[in-house]
């Protein structure tokens, strides 16, 4: 299928920019959810409210340190992808060839495409639950780069499972319904539409829905990375990790009327935040 010219600009538009709206939602996601977490978590510490009249200044005064770090960690994740697609593509030969899929003219089963994927992902799984404090990470702590992924893996390192199970049970959750209707749109899908529709308007109704869903639970994704980040501070016991600290790290203000020997006397009493998990 060839497109014409408005075709073209019009599946351009529709995969390029919806996967632009994507990329800037989960960046924003990223900041406000590290910033608003850790206000939650330093104020049930304290135990009372202040504002947080200051949290745009924190999310976009570091905004291109964490666009930095999500290039990394892209990076990283399709390492963990190479690594993955290696004992993927040896299932998928065995597979075509028990199958007939590498008979002449023979076109592969939809299980020679589905299996290598699912051998791939808990290689994935893995290098995302390593990762999945780095966007606070960057965000709180200030670090960048390599720095922030070895960060990361040192926060997750000892508690693994917990981790590898929140962010399994958050992608099946809230990535399953964008995933399933990815593949529906590309592999069932998809020429039907762009023979009924023509090419840009049948790309925008075979991708769409599933950009949408990614649009939609971007935001929640990172509410829950930076859950699982301020988790593992909580429980780095090596850390001076008081209340009065936490507040000052993401950006916020204390409540009026408390001091800092106020604060401290209230990490003394509480001596972590509280268990988030």
């Amino acid at each position: 299928m060839q497109l014409d010219r408005r075709e073209l600009l019009v599946a351009v538009a529709v995969l390029g920019g919806g996967g632009l709206a994507v990329g800037a939602v989960s960046l924003l996601s990223s900041f406000a959810a590290a910033a608003a977490v850790g206000r939650m978590v330093a104020e049930r510490a304290l135990g009372r409210e202040y504002r947080a009249s200051q949290a745009w200044d924190f999310t976009l005064g570091k905004l291109w340190r964490l666009a930095g770090g999500g290039i990394v960690a892209g990076l990283a994740l399709t390492a963990g992808y190479m690594v993955g697609a290696i004992p993927a593509a040896i299932v998928s030969l065995i597979l075509m060839a028990a199958t007939g899929g590498m008979q002449p003219g023979a076109e592969p089963s939809p299980v020679v495409q589905i299996v290598p994927s699912i051998v791939i992902l808990p290689v994935l799984l893995a290098v995302a639950a390593y990762l999945s404090s780095m966007p606070s990470v960057v965000a709180v702590e200030d670090v960048g780069g390599i720095s922030a992924v070895f960060r990361s893996f040192r926060l997750v390192a000892g508690r693994f499972r917990q981790a590898a199970t929140t962010v399994g049970l958050g992608a099946v959750i809230l990535m399953g319904p964008g995933t399933v209707l990815q593949m529906v749109g590309q592999f069932v899908l998809f020429e039907r539409l762009t023979e009924a529709l023509g090419g840009g308007l049948g790309m925008l109704a075979a991708f769409g829905p599933g950009t949408a869903v990614g649009l939609v639970v971007s935001p929640i994704i990172f509410v829950l990375q930076a859950l699982i980040y301020f988790d593992l501070r909580s429980r780095q016991t090596e850390e001076d990790f008081t209340p009065y600290e936490l507040t000052l790290e993401v950006g916020g203000e204390l409540p009026e009327g408390v001091s800092e020997p106020f604060a401290s006397a209230a990490a003394t009493d509480s001596s972590a935040p509280a268990d988030i998990s």
